[in-house]
């Protein structure tokens, strides 16, 4: 797993989490970001055709 450091706070995270931390979010976390499903759809679709 790798791991990168989120901000300044100094709290290590999967590079997974990172990237999806915007989908869905609700409550405190929508405030960050609150992608839908074919916003998630399309941003994965994005990284598949760059590979």
């Amino acid at each position: 797993m790798e791991y990168r450091v989120l901000g300044k706070s100094g709290l290590k995270v999967s590079v997974i989490s990172m990237g999806t931390f915007s989908f869905g979010g609700v409550g405190a976390f929508a405030r960050v970001a609150n992608h839908g499903v074919d916003d998630a759809r399309r941003f994965i679709d994005v990284c598949i055709d760059a590979v």
